[in-house]
């Protein structure tokens, strides 16, 4: 089949009402594009006005098979309810506004370029994409290719569980009413030099790459870190929910860690860099080790498998209580050991040769304390 074009003017419509199969298709038509039936094309389809979905059946799909086939709907998009899926080998892009969308779905080849605000009851982005405008569903965000956030401001991604199934860029703060998933790589970037993920729960199941950011967490809920994190500047979590740091942590500059803190994860967690500090209760299940001061401000309780918990720092303050569960304890540090709180539950606690220690507060063990 051949290319077709259709051009109804500055003020003309056009009302695509049978299933078309073309080489190609431009529409044209300042008065709007009623797209009511299905289009396959193996070449480029354009579409240069304002497009509303229509007729009959639950679902619009655009078919682009050629290789490297572009879907361009280059003005709004208005989806009076019903679906819509895109199936390009190329670029599809959303040029303007997409809303009243059920669910927005595109194919896995090809890569999607979202540069206008998207207002749909789910997404699904199977290629990869470049989101430089906010998303809105009322249920769940999938993106399963590589995404890169873009554009200016702060990304709004809000809706239920937004799911980065692949690599992230983030050249833009991102902030979710939801959950955020970043099951894939993730590298800071963009202007400024801090970026902030804000989520009701916010997991980074993968690495997290700061190419010499900040990186600042905000989170009511769960803020997970399963892969380690490098190359960050500063790395700080906010005062409510909770932290779970299941892998290593390096940073140029300072860690705070403003929330509850539970550590996990297989083997000793490395927290190095500038001054590490624990603003609340820490769940000790793994030893810890720093080339930087470990301020724990809030309860710390031993935890884990061996019954001995040894933590290491150039300074190590433990300001408030230790609860020791029955575990031993070894505290290792060449500066300055101080015990602020009471230490009870403790089995045995050894501190090592190097350095000196504050004893500020009452210490009950059940075995021997060397100092």
């Amino acid at each position: 089949a051949g290319n077709v074009t259709l051009n109804a003017g500055a003020g003309g419509t056009v009302a695509l009402n049978g299933s078309m199969t073309a080489g190609g298709l431009n529409v044209t038509a300042g008065g709007g594009i009623g797209l009511n039936n299905d289009v396959t094309t193996t070449g480029d389809q354009t579409y240069n006005g304002a497009v509303t979905l229509g007729g009959a059946g639950a679902v619009r799909t655009l078919t682009a098979t050629g290789p490297g086939a572009n879907v361009d709907m280059a003005s709004t998009v208005a989806g009076g309810g019903k679906s819509l899926t895109v199936d390009a080998s190329g670029t599809t892009t959303f040029g303007n506004t997409v809303s009243g969308v059920n669910a927005l779905v595109t194919d896995a080849p090809g890569d999607t370029m979202v540069n206008g605000t998207v207002s749909a009851s789910s997404v699904a982005l199977n290629d990869a994409a470049s989101l430089n405008n906010d998303v809105t569903t009322t249920g769940n965000q999938d993106y399963n290719g590589a995404v890169t956030l873009s554009g200016a401001g702060v990304r709004l991604l809000n809706g239920g569980t937004v799911t980065f199934g692949s690599t992230v860029a983030l050249n833009n703060d991102v902030s979710s009413s939801g959950t955020l998933d970043f099951n894939g790589a993730v590298t800071l970037g963009g202007a400024g030099g801090l970026r902030t993920v804000s989520g009701a729960n916010v997991d980074f199941a993968s690495t997290v790459a700061g190419a010499g950011n900040s990186l600042t967490v905000n989170s009511p809920g769960a803020t997970t870190f399963g892969g380690a994190v490098s190359g960050v500047n500063a790395l700080v979590t906010d005062a409510p929910g909770n932290t779970a740091i299941n892998a290593d942590i390096t940073t140029a500059g300072n860690q705070t860690y403003n929330d509850a803190v539970t550590l996990g994860g297989a083997g000793v967690r490395l927290l190095n860099g500038g001054t590490v500090t624990f603003g609340s209760t820490v769940a000790l299940n793994n030893d810890v080790n720093s080339s930087g001061t470990l301020d724990f401000n809030g309860a710390a309780t031993l935890g884990g498998a061996g019954g001995l918990r040894t933590v290491t720092g150039a300074n190590v303050d433990f300001a408030s209580t230790v609860a020791g569960a029955g575990n031993s304890l070894t505290v290792a540090s060449p500066g300055a050991t101080t015990f602020g709180g009471a230490v009870s539950g403790v089995n045995a606690l050894v501190t090592d040769a190097a350095g000196n220690t504050a004893i500020n507060a009452d210490i009950t063990t059940a075995g021997n304390q060397t100092y």
